[in-house]
């Protein structure tokens, strides 16, 4: 669907719009600018835009700072924080969460969503109250929230916040559970939202049209290649600037990283020569792979902060 397209989808009168988003197609310009628009024309309510992180949070409110006070901009644990605080008592849980929360490695946020989604639903007064405070509610990377957490953002659009959705079920980050069964049962409820609403797709690659076209048209087919369950071809044509340089792990012991020297070697090469690199890996292989690589590179092994908890 055309840009212009998903703008007024976004404006229209639909309760419920869900946008399909991949990376580098506009959503957060779309978001962003959908919620200037709309933040002055709310009379005594605010616009709440929802993220998951706060790196999410600064970019939406560089986007919209001119709206001052008129958006209100958190995660989905801030907003039911917020809500588990004023009702502590009800839920059974400590005057101020917020260090409580972290306790057996985070657990309490799971446990907390859980018990503000139950109230949200016995309770509709205090879904109705936030939705007269938030009319509209802007939802990113809706694809990350746990079933509990979309509960709490259905309960007050039920008591009439509208919401505009945008997501990309490719990207979903899962948690503790990766089974088939969680990517079925998450899939399947993503299809039940776009089909509770309105819905379209933004599909054209913003991201690399003053680098590279080609790469981005190249990504997005391979994603409609994953999504209809076919593996993508490294082997045929690819854009100019993607090169694939294949090697064969041979390291004998588990999480070792060594490859014969002819594979090897480019490698290294472009190692050297590159200004920017990042490294995709298992976990597992971190070690292996930075000895492999000299340790010349710092390598960061993602999301993972085991330890965080305990120091908190």
């Amino acid at each position: 669907m055309s840009d212009e397209a998903v703008a007024g989808l976004l404006r229209s009168h639909e309760p419920l719009v869900i946008i399909e988003a991949p990376a580098g197609c506009g959503k957060t310009h779309q978001g962003a600018n959908y919620a200037r628009d709309v933040a002055g024309t709310l009379g005594s309510g605010r616009l709440l835009i929802l993220t998951h992180t706060h790196g999410a949070c600064g970019v939406f409110a560089a986007r919209t700072a001119h709206a001052g006070d008129r958006v209100e901009i958190r995660t989905i644990d801030a907003l039911i924080t917020q809500i588990a605080i004023a009702y502590h008592r009800i839920l059974d849980l400590p005057a101020d969460p917020s260090v409580w929360v972290y306790k057996d490695g985070g657990a309490g946020f799971a446990l907390m969503a859980r018990k503000v989604a139950g109230l949200l639903s016995a309770q509709r007064m205090i879904a109705r109250a936030l939705a007269r405070r938030y009319p509209v509610i802007i939802c990113d990377e809706h694809q990350d929230t746990t079933p509990d957490q979309h509960a709490v953002i259905m309960a007050i659009h039920r008591e009439g916040a509208a919401l505009r959705i945008f997501g990309d079920p490719l990207q979903r980050i899962f948690g503790a559970e990766k089974t088939d069964r969680a990517l079925r049962s998450d899939r399947d409820r993503w299809e039940e939202l776009k089909a509770a609403g309105a819905s379209e797709r933004l599909d054209h690659p913003h991201r690399w049209k003053d680098g590279c076209p080609q790469l981005g048209s190249w990504v997005l087919e391979a994603r409609q290649q994953l999504d209809s369950g076919r593996p993508i071809d490294l082997t045929g044509r690819l854009p100019l600037s993607l090169r694939v340089l294949e090697g064969d792990n041979i390291a004998q012991a588990a999480g070792g990283y060594m490859l014969e020297r002819a594979q090897a070697r480019p490698i290294w090469n472009h190692v050297r020569a590159a200004d920017e690199i990042m490294v995709l890996a298992g976990n597992r292989l971190i070690g292996g792979l930075n000895a492999f690589l000299g340790r010349t590179l710092p390598i960061w092994e993602g999301h993972r902060r085991d330890h965080l908890a305990a120091l908190v």
